[in-house]
């Protein structure tokens, strides 16, 4: 002990080498960031630790994703869009959706008609981008959020969702849907549902998996494992079961602590 107390900082090579590394990091992070970027790092740190702080979320929520295109009400895809939403309020399930036109507004108008004809207290969220100041979202959203970044938005909605159900739709929807799929295969815990569900819906996304997705299975840089972490169907009717069974591991998940 005594031998101890007689050390001084200068004797404490790893400790020296420790303190010269970090003040080389700082110096170099003053010198190569702006003040604004500085800041916008430090918030991203400051999300990261919050979001280590929060759990596996307390409730069940579904979030569909598809075009925001405006189509017509007769279309396929917005009558399958509709059903949907109606079906997730029967069950009375909270959904997540865009809140803007094409499939994001019939997912939310037929979930307000599930939620008048069953009186459920489910509810539709918005998680909304601004591409204008002043943008509203469609009138059948229950609670909106909006964001000025698709990335934060991105994040938004796999903080929110159990499970995600993507339909027919253009670049965002396929964003959406790997935004949902990376993080299972690479999980980092913080800031995503690692045990969520993703179901494709639909054979808009037969090319992506059987072209792309295959050959990069072939290529060594794909597992298959991690294909198998999705799920897909032909039709809106054949996903709603795969809903109710995330369901119930969601509920035997609390139930269990």
């Amino acid at each position: 002990m005594a031998e101890e107390a007689k050390k001084g900082p200068g004797e404490s090579p790893e400790l020296s080498e420790a303190t010269a590394g970090l003040v080389a990091q700082l110096m170099l992070f003053l010198k190569d960031f702006n003040p604004t970027e500085k800041l916008l790092i430090f918030l991203w740190r400051f999300l990261y630790a919050v979001e280590k702080l929060l759990g596996q979320p307390e409730f069940f929520r579904v979030a569909v994703y598809g075009t925001g295109q405006k189509i017509a009400e007769d279309h396929p895809v917005y009558k399958a869009a509709w059903w949907l939403g109606f079906e997730l309020a029967r069950l009375g399930f909270d959904i997540v959706a865009g809140g803007g036109s094409g499939v994001m507004k019939a997912v939310a108008e037929g979930f307000k008609a599930g939620q008048a004809k069953f009186a459920t207290s489910a509810r539709c969220i918005g998680v909304c981008i601004e591409f204008v100041e002043g943008q509203t979202a469609n009138p059948f959203i229950d609670k909106s959020f909006w964001h000025g970044s698709f990335w934060t938005r991105l994040h938004h909605f796999c903080r929110l969702s159990y499970v995600h159900i993507v339909l027919e739709g253009g670049v965002g929807s396929l964003l959406e849907l790997l935004s949902a799929w990376q993080p299972k295969t690479r999980p980092i815990t913080v800031g995503h549902v690692l045990d969520s569900s993703i179901i494709v819906v639909g054979d808009l996304y037969d090319l992506f998996f059987d072209g792309i997705v295959r050959e990069q299975i072939n290529r060594g840089y794909i597992r298959q494992d991690e294909v198998d972490m999705i799920t897909r169907v032909k039709t809106v009717e054949a996903a709603l079961p795969h809903v109710v069974k995330a369901f119930e591991r969601f509920t035997a998940m609390k139930a269990a602590g």
